[in-house]
């Protein structure tokens, strides 16, 4: 055997061995409990990665935020501590700022209107996200939010009186509200019921499937009726660690996180049915607004518009999406 023969045989039986001893863990965190939807989805996706995989690829879930809050867990990643996470817009925003403005409130009104939006402008999301060094494996829906607390809020002036919570990462948000008479403190997802139990903040506006996941009802009993805003959530991986997964595999691992987003998304109106029903057994009272009332919070959040243009909300991100709103509501 000539010396050419050997060197290609060598080289062979080093491609073999390397592919047999492929092995990844990829460490993530999610701030959702193990046993609520989110949970018990990433646990099944997990499953589905080791057997496409064949075991080669392993997703260790750290859940019920045990790795901290969004923040601190983009932290640990960029530092290689953890290689992904389960993201809501709140935490996307330091990547992405413009997502906040698909939660604005009163801007995307209905399911239909935000599946129609985020079919226009995902690709762009995508795009400017990864071009930081993550990628995107998948967008979720995760209900509306309300505004919950200690007590009724049917009116601007009612929420007024209460410490609302605010997202820490926007501080132009917070400053906005302050301005306008809100009492907003910054305080992140983890910290939540600490802040409601020591009385630090009487009010927050989530998911009815956050409140209920988290507990935080039991303390907040009080929920306005009235839908304010989407919220959307992705899951979000290092580019380095996605890089390392062989080619071959990427296709059906990402079509397992679309069956596992798709599964919430058609789920998650029941979800939050059922969230509210049981937090109603448990004692939480809903508000139902008349027209002048829910007219009142629309006159305020325009007002918010006007303030927050050009500082922690893009002007163009936020007509490009009213314009794919218009374009919905006028076909």
């Amino acid at each position: 055997m000539n010396k050419m023969k050997r060197i290609i045989l060598l080289t062979l039986s080093l491609l073999v061995i390397t592919t047999m001893a492929f092995s990844l863990t990829i460490k993530i965190a999610s701030i959702a409990p193990e046993n609520s939807p989110w949970g018990k989805e990433l646990n099944k996706l997990a499953a589905e990665w080791k057997q496409i995989s064949k075991g080669k690829v392993i997703l260790k879930i750290y859940h019920n935020g045990i790795a901290g809050d969004e923040g601190t867990v983009l932290r640990k990643m960029k530092m290689g501590q953890l290689h992904g996470g389960i993201f809501t817009a709140r935490g996307l925003s330091s990547l992405f700022p413009n997502i906040a403005v698909l939660s604005y409130p009163f801007l995307i009104r209905s399911d239909a209107e935000l599946d129609y939006v985020l079919k226009k402008i995902k690709p762009m999301m995508n795009q400017k996200i990864e071009a930081k060094g993550y990628k995107i494996l998948g967008w979720s829906k995760a209900g509306w939010v309300r505004f919950f607390g200690k007590s009724k809020i049917e009116v601007p002036e009612d929420l007024k009186s209460q410490k609302l919570i605010s997202n820490p990462l926007d501080q132009a948000f917070l400053q906005t509200w302050q301005e306008l008479g809100y009492h907003l403190v910054p305080l992140g997802i983890p910290d939540v019921l600490q802040g409601l139990n020591s009385g630090l903040v009487t009010a927050f506006w989530a998911s009815p499937i956050a409140a209920a996941t988290f507990q935080w009802f039991g303390i907040a009993k009080h929920m306005t009726k009235l839908k304010v805003a989407p919220l959307i959530g992705a899951i979000l991986l290092s580019a380095n660690v996605w890089n390392r997964i062989p080619d071959n595999l990427k296709p059906k691992l990402l079509e397992a996180v679309q069956d596992t987003t798709l599964r919430l998304d058609n789920a998650i109106n029941q979800l939050e049915d059922t969230a509210i029903s049981t937090m109603v057994k448990y004692g939480l009272q809903i508000h139902t607004l008349t027209p002048a009332m829910v007219d009142q919070w629309d006159r305020t959040f325009k007002i918010g518009v006007d303030k927050l243009l050009g500082k922690s909300m893009s002007a163009s991100m936020y007509n490009l999406i009213k314009k794919y709103v218009n374009e919905y509501r006028n076909r």
